[in-house]
């Protein structure tokens, strides 16, 4: 489905407002403030919103891709947040390509454990060439949480070093330290699941 809406932190009379795009009047948006300085907010709706518009790649070009999301970034939001996140687009799409270079390495190939693990930390490095530790948290680092999480699960299941007590208390472990954010995430397709069960 379509992202939800971008938003931008408004500074007036250096109080900061938060607004989303129906609150936003464009190069104005909070009329009557003295003193306004509206700024982008760099989140995962953020990202969303560029793999949205790149999803279309193979039936566009990215030339026309990049042309119509700039377009749209410019209609959504004032002139300095629009800039920011078109800076940050044009960052996205230079990873994304170099990323696709950088999955096809041998070392990288594969579900095993060291593997995604490998791939997970070669991204994160990659990244790191494009955007600065704020950017690339606000943006990526649920994500990458969440990954971390799976991979740390599948390595304690196949560690056979562990007697089956130690991997529940290892397991056990990994569940204590889970972020709300992340458990949450992790329990909703089991409450689907247990919804879908309970009306069949």
């Amino acid at each position: 489905g379509r992202p939800r809406d971008l938003r931008i932190v408004v500074t007036v009379d250096e109080d900061e407002v938060l607004l989303d795009r129906n609150e936003v009047e464009r190069d104005d948006p909070l009329a009557g403030g003295r003193d306004q300085v509206a700024l982008l907010v760099v989140d995962v709706e953020l990202r969303k919103f560029f793999d949205y518009h790149l999803s279309v790649v193979g039936e566009k070009s990215i030339a026309a891709i990049r042309a119509e999301t700039e377009a749209e970034l410019e209609r959504r939001l004032p002139a300095a947040a629009a800039a920011h996140a078109k800076r940050l687009f044009g960052l996205y799409l230079a990873f994304k390509t170099a990323l696709v270079d950088l999955e096809q390495r041998p070392e990288l190939v594969g579900n095993g454990v060291a593997a995604l693990r490998a791939r997970l930390v070669g991204m994160q490095q990659l990244r790191a060439q494009y955007f600065d530790e704020r950017e690339a948290q606000a943006m990526f680092g649920f994500d990458d949480a969440y990954d971390l999480d799976a991979i740390s699960r599948l390595e304690i299941s196949q560690d056979n070093t562990l007697t089956e007590l130690q991997k529940q208390q290892a397991l056990g472990a990994l569940d204590a330290a889970r972020s709300a954010e992340l458990r949450d995430a992790h329990d909703a397709p089991l409450a689907v699941l247990r919804l879908e069960e309970a009306t069949a």
